[in-house]
């Protein structure tokens, strides 16, 4: 069974519950989301289209990886433990990508009972992937530019979480001057 801790919004833990526990109740848990740049200019990132398999925005395009820290787990080891099960068919890549922190926020949905303390990782790392189906059905290089301009024109087409990140990814790349 798979735990996970609840966590305020200042993200100290404060219990550990079952994820259908945590889901049901509508317990703050941790998640982490993950962009894959192709190389270091970061102009050229990995989007994933879920999975018709998925309970939440099936056939919708999403971050390159993501998912919920189990207990016990740091925003990083979540980070790596994602990419390894969903573009790396639970194998460790040749060259295992360097995990480096965007940003951490709020993510809270109250209308649907989510809320969420979220890490924004990002790694550098050209493939190739070998995605697991059951989550992703494909995965593809874009510009993140071409994101923000495409989630306008069909945001039934993204997930939000792919928007407000592409958001966070845009603004730290222009602090950092890439």
């Amino acid at each position: 069974m798979e735990y996970l801790d609840i966590v305020d919004e200042n993200d100290c833990v404060i219990g550990k519950a079952s994820f259908d526990e945590v889901k049901s109740k509508g317990l703050r848990r941790r998640t982490v989301n993950i962009i894959v740049a192709r190389d270091k200019s970061l102009l050229e990132i990995l989007i994933a289209k879920r999975s018709a398999r998925q309970v939440s925005s099936p056939n919708k395009w999403h971050v390159s990886a993501g998912g919920h820290v189990d207990s016990g787990e740091t925003y990083i080891e979540a980070g790596y433990r994602e990419m390894r099960e969903e573009l790396f068919a639970n194998q460790t890549p040749p060259v295992p990508p360097i995990l480096s922190e965007i940003a951490r926020y709020l993510n809270d949905v109250p209308a649907k009972r989510k809320f969420e303390n979220t890490c924004l990782l990002y790694a550098v790392h050209p493939g190739p992937f070998t995605v697991d189906n059951e989550e992703i059905e494909e995965v593809r290089w874009v510009n993140p530019e071409e994101v923000v301009r495409e989630s306008r024109r069909l945001p039934e087409e993204y997930t939000a979480t792919l928007k407000d990140a592409i958001v966070r990814f845009e603004e730290y790349r222009s602090r950092h001057g890439v």
